[in-house]
């Protein structure tokens, strides 16, 4: 019995070992394919250095696409200081691009390069945010600031898009097979295309939905087609935005809503100064339903 019971103890204890062994294998395998579960900011300055181990206020990278690529996953944030940054850059899902101010941090394509943003997939979503910057002086057949498109909706707030061109649609912003987007207190200003949506062109197939929040879409031109400030092919919907001074060869100097099941949603919006040369709409153009309010 003595022996018997011995070796109970002794299989029970080997059986404790062995589990205790598979315990600890499973912690470390599962530590390997471990993912970082808290957010984390990386700095960007243009003075700074592109390294494997770049981000810190004291050591921060030099470029922003270095940072997007290296040193971030969802969730993070990159603050992007005062300066001058002539590169483009494509958006990545959950990450936030937040920089110092449009009067201080400068996405700049020197009109010789664009677009200056890109983000497609569906996984970019509002999450993914460009925030506090000037996108400028980019060029591109469409879209010479910012370019979206394959349903990639991120959020842009606070930002300026100016001075930009598309030779042929969206000169600040296209946005292409997008079904939603939303800007917020953003300035569109200053930007040509040749055909559709001076300042911003947005299209989906069955429509579109834009939704802006306060901002300005001024001095924005086409030279050959529709909306001035904005064409949009689907519904828009505005509260507190102006159309200042922007101009169309055509039709909707201001911005043009066309697509007959959309509408032109607009409340406490400024329409000053805009100008069709040809057709109608100097202020705006709509084809679908127009729901105006104070």
């Amino acid at each position: 019995m003595e022996e018997k019971k011995r070796d109970q103890i002794a299989g029970l204890l080997i059986g404790q070992g062995f589990l205790l062994v598979l315990i600890l294998i499973g912690m470390l395998i599962a530590g390997s394919h471990a993912t970082r579960v808290y957010a984390a900011s990386i700095n960007v300055d243009d003075q700074g250095t592109d390294s494997p181990t770049c981000g810190s206020p004291d050591t921060p990278c030099r470029t922003i696409p270095y940072a997007l690529a290296n040193r971030v996953v969802a969730g993070d944030t990159i603050f992007v200081w005062a300066g001058t940054f002539t590169e483009t850059i494509t958006l990545r899902a959950g990450v936030i691009i937040s920089g110092a101010g449009t009067a201080d941090t400068f996405i700049d394509g020197e009109g010789v390069r664009g677009p200056m943003v890109t983000a497609t997939g569906s996984t970019i979503d509002p999450s993914t945010v460009l925030r506090g910057v000037t996108v400028r002086g980019g060029t591109a057949t469409n879209g010479g600031g910012i370019y979206i498109a394959d349903a990639a909706s991120p959020l842009i707030e606070n930002c300026e898009v100016s001075g930009n061109v598309a030779t042929s649609s969206g000169g600040g912003l296209y946005v292409f097979q997008t079904n939603a987007l939303t800007l917020r207190d953003t300035v569109v200003m200053s930007n040509t295309a040749a055909r559709q949506g001076g300042g911003m062109y947005q299209t989906y197939v069955g429509g579109s939905r834009l939704d802006l929040f306060g901002g300005r879409f001024e001095n924005n031109e086409t030279t050959e087609n529709n909306g001035g400030g904005l064409w949009i092919f689907g519904t828009v919907a505005m509260t507190g935005t102006e159309f200042i001074n922007n101009r169309a060869a055509y039709r909707g100097g201001g911005f043009y809503q066309t697509g007959s099941t959309g509408r032109a949603e607009v409340t406490g919006a400024l329409l000053e100064g805009n100008t069709a040369n040809t057709f109608f709409g100097g202020g705006l153009g709509v084809e679908g339903t127009a729901v105006l309010s104070a």
